[in-house]
């Protein structure tokens, strides 16, 4: 530890239970995360006991790529990904429970836009009135604040929300007969999942002894509630 000053030592060894590191841009906290995971390894834990969730690919292989030089192999052993990479390894075991099959595709924009304007279509809608790009906007803010087809509708007071609303279902509706989700939608049936099943949650919440999150303040309702869940 070296390479850390005496605040960031304080940080990662710091005693069990929560701890925020608050800090400017630049300044060592993707490092901190990584010496603290060392350090509870080191300590005896086992690495796949630690959750590390990132916001970015490229921040998740700079996470672990610095466990390496600390841990070596180790670091493979951990759970270290984006939130939707982790709700997608979560859901490839754990989907069944809501109907889906586990072979479940995962559509990118593109296809979330294709299928929302077939939608449209289908619906008798006007695309040059209701632009995909604006329906699916309203969709995924719905999801990220983990509100359901259903509850949408029943909320929508605004003709273009009574509109979305629509869409929003038969959308929906699609995806599972084509057994796909949307990014919004890793998140957001994981934490349905984890709702409904207290078994399923207890296996997690047994499982994951420390829980690191970096940029924490930018995590949405969705990543907020997987994360206390857990």
């Amino acid at each position: 530890m070296n390479e850390l000053n005496d605040a960031q030592k304080k940080a990662v060894t710091s005693k069990n239970g929560p701890l925020l590191v608050l800090a400017g841009a630049g300044s060592g906290k993707t490092r901190v995360l990584a010496y603290r995971m060392a350090y509870q390894i080191k300590k005896g834990l086992s690495p796949s006991r630690i959750l590390a969730v990132t916001f970015t690919n490229k921040a998740a292989a700079e996470m672990k790529s610095r466990l390496r030089k600390i841990i070596g192999k180790k670091a493979d052993s951990l759970w270290i990904g984006t939130f939707h990479s982790i709700c997608a390894r979560i859901l490839r075991k754990e989907i069944p429970q809501l109907g889906y099959k586990n072979s479940f595709s995962i559509y990118d924009e593109y296809d979330k836009r294709k299928l929302i304007e077939q939608c449209l279509k289908d619906l008798n809608l006007d695309t040059k009135k209701h632009p995909s790009r604006g329906i699916a906007h309203l969709i995924s803010a719905a999801k990220n604040e983990l509100i359901d087809a259903e509850t949408f509708a029943k909320d929508a007071t605004e003709y273009k929300e009574q509109i979305a609303a629509d869409v929003y279902k038969l959308y929906q509706e699609r995806l599972y007969l084509c057994n796909a989700l949307d990014f919004d939608d890793l998140l957001m049936l994981t934490v349905n999942i984890l709702e409904l099943s207290q078994e399923t949650l207890k296996r997690y919440q047994d499982h994951f002894q420390h829980i690191f999150i970096d940029e924490y303040q930018d995590t949405n309702r969705a990543q907020y509630m997987l994360t206390s869940l857990l």
